[in-house]
């Protein structure tokens, strides 16, 4: 009924329940409100862990990409090694230590099925290594200089006087069979002197820090336990000479009979 008198006692009426309504009201508000929070706050608990799982992923990765870095050097390092005459069968990798009291030698992830043969020298970016003495077809053995069973032909760079290294199962080498009249002092350095068809000339092998008598001791240049990637070299010396006749025009054995 659209009366005067039903307008004004619905605006009294109104006006005096108004503050109960409102009362009333704050709670639901007041539950709103902390609903929306509690929602923003799970929400930003959800975006929080979700970032804190990226960021170990991320520390992971670096860790990885940083590792990465690491072993690219050492490669890069590594290629520089060598002589350019000298091709490069295969760069392995150091998969086991036999390190004791009669034997040191590694194992490494490279064998027949990648060419490799017993006898092939074995170098990384700082100097001689050793030598493969046992292949399988996916891992050989490589005994180290510093085993008491290696012997390398060398030569002492100053003097060129030749020498025998020999291991000593131990962090030093002995230098053995000098000439009678030997030139050798402290600081020394030598290399492979190509001798016996084993070891390419002119690898660094280690250099002299001892001499007492006739006990002179040689620190390897290769730090030989911590080894993790070697280069073992395609040496196949009557091939080289080969080359290095035909390379010259000069006839080999073979063309003159």
């Amino acid at each position: 009924i659209d009366h005067p008198l039903h307008l004004e006692i619905k605006t009294k009426v109104n006006s005096f329940i108004s503050p109960f309504l409102e009362v009333v009201s704050w709670p639901v508000e007041t539950g709103k409100s902390i609903s929306e929070w509690g929602s923003d706050v799970f929400t930003l608990y959800i975006e929080n862990r979700s970032l804190r799982i990226d960021n170990k992923i991320l520390k992971n990765w670096r860790q990885v990409a940083v590792n990465l870095e690491i072993e690219n050097t050492r490669l890069k390092k590594l290629l520089k090694a060598n002589p350019d005459t000298i091709e490069t069968l295969i760069s392995a990798r150091v998969i086991g230590v036999s390190g004791g009291p009669y034997v040191k030698s590694v194992l490494v992830n490279a064998g027949k099925s990648h060419g490799v043969t017993k006898g092939l020298p074995a170098i990384n970016q700082n100097g001689v290594v050793g030598r493969v003495v046992l292949t399988g077809m996916y891992s050989s053995r490589v005994l180290l200089i510093g085993d008491l069973n290696s012997r390398i032909p060398v030569k002492i760079q100053r003097s060129n006087q030749n020498a025998i290294i020999v291991g000593r199962n131990g962090s030093m080498l002995d230098l053995m069979f000098l000439p009678v009249v030997r030139d050798v002092v402290v600081g020394d350095k030598i290399l492979t002197s190509g001798d016996g068809e084993a070891f390419p000339p002119d690898l660094t092998v280690g250099e002299v820090m001892l001499i007492e008598g006739d006990n002179i001791q040689v620190r390897p240049s290769a730090n030989l336990d911590e080894l993790d990637f070697i280069r073992i070299l395609n040496f196949d010396k009557k091939a080289l000479e080969l080359n290095y006749l035909m390379g010259h025009g000069i006839p080999n054995e073979d063309e003159t009979k």
